[in-house]
C-alpha cells in the first residue's frame, strides 16, 4: 500500500496546518504526517515559518497517540538539529519516519547520527554520492512535472523509498500527477509499492482515487 502522508497534518481550513487538530484528524484516518521543524533557546518545536506564534513542543507532537504507527516526513527548518531530534525520536519510540530538506553538511551529519534522512531530487537536485548514504528520495517538482514514469519505477526498483511531492503543494494541477501514481500503483508488485509515498494537501481525495 502507498503511504499517504498528509502536508502539516489533515487539514480542512488553511489556519489549521501544523496544529493538534489537524495531526489528530491525520492520525484518526491513518495518514501519515509531514510537517516542520525548528529550535528556539534549545528546545524544538513544530514550525514551518521563523516567526510562526502557535507553535507546538516537539514532545507533543511525538507523544500524540498513534504518532509510532503512521510514517513521519520531518523538514528540517534549521541546521544543527540532529542532536534534539534524535533524542525525541528515541524517548518516544519513533522509528517509522525519515528527515528531509536538510542542507548537504547537515544531511550528512543526520546520516552519521544513523537518522533516517531522504535524499531531495528536483528540476534542481539531481542524483549525487550522498544518496548511498540515505533511505530514500523526496521527488519534488517546483514548475511542472520533470520526472517520468519510468522515472520513478527506476527508483522504486532499486529497493528505496520516494517520497512524491503532489503539485497541489506548489498551486498546481494534481491530477496529472495522480493519475500517473495511480497507474503506477496498480502495475507494480506490492513489495515495490510499499516503498511509495506521496505528500498531498488533500489525503483522504488520493486515496479514494487510488482506489477507484
Amino acid at each position: 500500500m502507498v503511504d499517504i502522508l498528509a502536508h502539516r497534518g489533515y487539514w480542512i481550513d488553511p489556519s489549521e496546518k501544523n496544529t493538534l487538530v489537524a495531526f489528530k484528524r491525520a492520525l484518526d484516518n491513518d495518514f501519515g504526517i509531514e510537517t516542520d521543524f525548528r529550535d528556539r533557546e534549545g528546545r524544538l518545536f513544530v514550525a514551518h515559518d521563523v516567526n510562526d506564534k502557535n507553535i507546538m513542543l516537539a514532545e507533543d507532537f511525538f507523544s500524540l497517540p498513534k504518532i509510532s504507527m503512521v510514517p513521519l516526513a520531518l523538514n528540517i527548518k534549521a541546521d544543527g538539529l540532529q542532536t534534539l531530534l534524535k533524542e525525541s525520536l528515541s524517548r518516544y519510540n519513533i522509528t517509522n519516519y525519515f528527515l528531509f530538506d536538510a542542507s548537504i553538511p547537515d544531511l550528512l551529519v543526520a546520516v552519521a547520527k544513523e537518522l533516517n534522512s531522504y535524499s531531495r531530487l528536483s528540476e534542481y537536485e539531481g542524483f549525487s554520492a550522498v544518496d548511498e548514504k540515505t533511505s530514500g528520495f523526496w521527488l519534488d517538482q517546483f514548475h511542472g512535472l520533470w520526472f517520468t514514469e519510468a522515472y520513478i519505477r527506476t527508483i522504486l526498483s532499486s529497493n528505496k523509498k520516494i517520497c512524491i511531492v503532489s503539485s497541489e503543494l506548489h498551486k498546481r494541477d494534481h491530477i496529472p500527477l495522480w493519475n500517473t501514481l495511480k497507474k503506477i500503483y496498480r502495475d507494480i508488485p506490492k513489495n515495490l509499492a510499499q516503498n511509495m509515498q506521496v505528500c498531498t494537501d488533500y489525503p483522504l481525495e488520493f486515496r479514494g482515487f487510488l482506489n477507484e
